[in-house]
Parts: C-alpha cells; structure tokens; sequence
C-alpha cells in the first residue's frame, strides 16, 4: 500500500498551515485550500484537457 497522504500547504500570508477540502467528493485531490487564522482561500482549477495554446 502506498501513502497517499496530501502535503501540507502554508498560508502564502501568514505561513500557518492550510485546511485541504474537495468541492467535489469524488475528486482524486483537494482543490481547496483555507486558512483558519487569517481567512486566506486558494482555489485550485482542475487541468481543461481540451484548452491549448492555439
């Protein structure tokens, strides 16, 4: 079995730890990304398959 634990991310402005959530259940990953101290929130887009660089 393989860890599959999700890394920790920092707060970019207070540099406490963040709390990883997924909008959608059945997401491999954490798209979320929110700071309890300071209300920072990073939302990570899912990768678009079907957009280039035309």
């Amino acid at each position: 079995m393989t860890d599959q634990r999700i890394p920790l991310k920092t707060c970019p402005v207070c540099s406490l730890a963040m709390v990883a959530e997924k909008s959608n259940e059945d997401a491999p990953r954490p798209d979320t990304f929110s700071c309890l101290h300071c209300g920072c929130v990073i939302s990570i887009a899912p990768s678009d398959p079907d957009a280039g660089d035309d």
